[in-house]
């Protein structure tokens, strides 16, 4: 699966998207389409890095009271632990959770999930320093924390929970990952 160049070039190429889980619909106007799961959160993993920076989608939720859909991050192909912010998941309207061993954990949730609108577009942004995660919707500052550990994976992807249709589109990342000095003076990737 691939996506427009408007929808993230970025600094890894042309952005590409592979479903995990779950039944995932191109648009590629736009974005991915959410269409359900039988039984677990839908995943769907880009290509696009993220250690140090930055990912914004606009999302637009489903009608259902069920629906919940966000954005991944630390996704390692080896299944270790990955966090996600979240619209409408754990009956919050806003939520940073993380996956451990085919275990969730909500580790911050606010507001309640009754005041999120159906068919209204949402921008969830979550930006990372460090072990710091910050999450915005509409940019405006949700949630603060602190991750207890550095996230293992590097890449990026989307959730999303119920039957849909949950759409997703003007994904980006701006991946900001520092230059280290490499031992003979010249600046490098970490």
């Amino acid at each position: 699966m691939t996506s427009a160049a408007h929808n993230g070039e970025n600094g890894a190429g042309r952005l590409s998207w592979v479903p995990i889980r779950g039944r995932w619909e191109e648009n590629a106007a736009a974005g991915p389409i959410y269409r359900g799961s039988e039984s677990a959160p839908g995943l769907i993993v880009s290509n696009q890095p993220l250690q140090n920076g930055t990912c914004r989608v606009r999302i637009r939720l489903a009608s259902g009271v069920k629906e919940s859909a966000g954005i991944v991050i630390g996704y390692s192909v080896d299944e270790r632990p990955y966090a996600y912010a979240e619209l409408g998941g754990w009956g919050r309207a806003y939520s940073l959770a993380e996956l451990r061993v085919n275990s969730w954990t909500l580790l911050k949730g606010v507001g309640t999930r009754d005041i999120l609108l159906p068919d209204r577009e949402y921008q969830l942004e979550l930006r990372l320093k460090g072990q710091e995660v910050r999450v915005l919707v509409d940019e405006v500052p949700v949630i603060e924390y602190l991750l207890p550990n550095p996230l293992a994976g590097k890449h990026v992807g989307l959730l999303g929970f119920g039957d849909g249709p949950t759409s997703f589109n003007q994904f980006q990342v701006d991946d900001a990952r520092p230059l280290r000095i490499r031992s003979h003076g010249v600046p490098g990737d970490l």
